[in-house]
């Protein structure tokens, strides 16, 4: 495998989309490997081929239960009597109910296919696909000449098969590569699930500022505590308050969804921004943490802001031809000031073909001919935005590939700015 990689890792596909673990049902750091679904029943691999909600398997099982290595192999090879047994045997794949093996024990049928040596000579091999217990490909296994000589017979040796092929080895990273990065931007968005939105409000008459602390990390805030800083022009920031969690909520706990308030005594020196620090526990069942591996340490941070989220409407329409396009610009809502400091996110976008918003491009489906492209929280260059009096406004391109519609749906974005002190 690690030498198939090596070899051809220029022709590798890369691509995948991030993890949705929050979607998935994942709560801890384990579940991205072991969610102790799979314990070699069939029920889990199959609920995880057909996305049965909530029983995405971690990456661990997910491989355990599909493929085979070069000593771990199919289950038949392997007896209790062997001293290698509890090694080397895994319940799945089978070579019997895993496998199109049975079939092609009397018909070679499309098993027979070629691949090229590495002394480039073409030769027919013979392959066993995947069929069943979990997901279906095109060349698990190649049968050794053993295996091919002795089909018929029914007699299953240890030799019978092998990976060590290269058509064998590009099925595996096809999709096991795409996997990985997959789960592995899912893990990364994991370690920073931490989000919160503070909202700021600033009383001239008694120059009290006060911070409205948002848990928006769909898991609870656990106790840990609240830092507000002050940054200076030149960045440099200091520690103004600290504020237990206990303090502010009962019981140290804050849903998801819910706020917690911190007052400050102003005014701050001119041109100071504000951060505010949460550290404590994220995710929490019965007053522990749900992900031991990082209780107490887990981290958000935000900068207060006036937030506005904002869903346009669908631009979707029949066309008869290719190559068409339409421009336009999306626009906030009035801030009250003119921003000069602001965040532009885009929470969801589909367009039909292609499209950008700003200097965001769709990412094409790997299926259906790159429809639909999709965005999904993704930031905007702040050089791309322009300020339009006392509102902000970026540019969305959608354009037709195909000829058949174009246009955009299901457009979200959510614009803060950064009150001026």
């Amino acid at each position: 495998m690690e030498q198939y990689g090596a070899d051809h890792w220029q022709q590798l596909n890369y691509s995948a989309n991030l993890l949705n673990w929050r979607a998935a049902g994942f709560t801890k750091m384990q579940d991205f490997w072991d969610r102790d679904f799979y314990t070699g029943n069939t029920q889990a691999l199959n609920d995880d081929k057909n996305n049965v909600s909530g029983k995405k398997l971690g990456l661990a099982e997910f491989s355990n239960g599909n493929f085979i290595g070069r000593t771990t192999t199919y289950r038949e090879y392997f007896k209790l009597s062997d001293k290698d047994y509890s090694k080397h045997y895994f319940p799945y794949p089978s070579l019997q109910t895993s496998t199109d093996y049975p079939k092609k024990r009397t018909t070679l049928g499309n098993g027979v296919r070629t691949v090229l040596l590495k002394d480039e000579e073409l030769v027919n091999r013979i392959y066993l696909d995947k069929t069943g217990d979990g997901i279906s490909f095109a060349n698990h296994s190649a049968l050794t000449y053993l295996g091919a000589y002795t089909r018929k017979s029914g007699r299953v040796l240890e030799v019978s098969s092998t990976i060590q092929d290269d058509n064998v080895l590009k099925a595996y990273h096809d999709i096991l590569i795409p996997k990985a990065v997959e789960y592995s931007a899912g893990i990364l968005d994991y370690f920073f699930r931490g989000t919160l939105d503070v909202g700021f409000n600033w009383d001239t008459n008694t120059d009290i500022y006060t911070f409205t602390n948002k848990n928006t990390s769909g898991q609870d805030f656990y106790n840990g505590a609240f830092s507000l800083f002050e940054e200076d022009a030149s960045g440099n920031r200091s520690l103004v308050q600290h504020t237990n969690l206990s303090d502010m909520v009962s019981g140290g706990i804050l849903p998801d969804g819910s706020s917690a308030n911190m007052t400050y005594p102003g005014p701050a020196p001119s041109g100071t921004k504000f951060l505010v620090v949460y550290q404590g526990t994220i995710g929490q069942t019965n007053n522990s943490a749900l992900d031991p591996v990082d209780a107490n340490i887990s981290i958000a941070a935000a900068r207060p802001a006036i937030e506005q989220t904002i869903n346009y409407p669908d631009d979707y329409f029949s066309v008869g031809g290719f190559g068409m396009s339409i421009s336009t610009n999306l626009d906030s809502l009035d801030f009250g000031f003119i921003p000069s400091d602001f965040q532009v996110i885009i929470n969801s976008a589909i367009f039909d073909d292609s499209g950008s918003i700003g200097d965001v491009n769709a990412i094409p489906s790997p299926i259906g001919g790159g429809y639909p492209a999709t965005i999904s929280y993704v930031s905007v260059d702040p050089a791309e935005v322009s300020v339009v009096g006392n509102h902000l406004s970026v540019n969305l391109t959608a354009t037709d590939i195909f000829g058949i519609a174009m246009g955009y749906q299901n457009v979200s974005i959510t614009w803060r700015a950064f009150p001026p002190q």
